[in-house]
């Protein structure tokens, strides 16, 4: 029996061990107290964007303990992603010294970006004079089907922040659905166009 109780507590402890240990979302390097990501933003085909909340410690909150919260970004839209417009209430650009390059354990691999919250490429541009808005650069644009990582200040929800429209490399903006439906409708009239073009001047010869 007193086997089976040490056993037990062993496996006890052992047990949140093991949960520690597997991020959700392992695109984000260990960082302060994260092992992975808090939060993962996905830009898929039409520039629709997902964002993805890790709910399990020690990633259900801020990597330094107190207030910043680290998001790391795929890319699956179908091209190079040049820049994501990120807004919140709150001021998730008011860097203030404490990114995921500057804790203990650090993030390493950063970019020269110089808040020490940017992941590899990864830039900050157009902050908002509060802080409540900003633009996520990729330098080089982040490839299809690669990903990064990024810090941003305070403790935040799955509410807390939004994305804007992602800009494909070369600022083009990804086709929504609406625009493709669109595109594909003015190609077939331009085709039915020239077909009753064709067909007319071959009667009139």
């Amino acid at each position: 029996m007193r086997r089976l109780v040490i056993f037990s507590v062993a496996l006890c402890s052992f047990l949140p061990a093991m949960a520690w240990a597997q991020p959700l979302f392992p695109q984000c390097p260990p960082t302060g107290e994260n092992t992975g990501c808090h939060f993962l933003i996905t830009v898929g085909r039409g520039g629709k964007a997902t964002i993805e909340e890790d709910t399990n410690p020690p990633n259900n909150g801020p990597y330094d303990g107190v207030e910043d919260t680290l998001v790391g970004i795929v890319n699956n839209s179908g091209c190079p992603l040049g820049s994501l417009p990120l807004s919140s209430p709150t001021d998730i650009f008011g860097f203030d010294g404490d990114g995921p390059c500057d804790v203990t354990p650090s993030a390493g691999n950063c970019s020269s970006d110089p808040s020490g919250y940017g992941g590899p490429g990864v830039f900050f541009d157009n902050i908002s004079a509060d802080g409540t808005s900003g633009t996520v650069t990729f330098k080089p644009p982040l490839a299809n089907g690669q990903s990064t990582w990024f810090g941003l200040e305070e403790a935040l929800t799955v509410g807390d922040f939004q994305v804007g429209v992602p800009i494909c490399s070369g600022s083009k903006s990804i086709p929504t659905l609406s625009e493709w439906v669109m595109i594909l409708l003015a190609s077939m009239m331009f085709l039915t166009g020239v077909l009753t073009l064709c067909r007319r001047q071959a009667r009139a010869n």
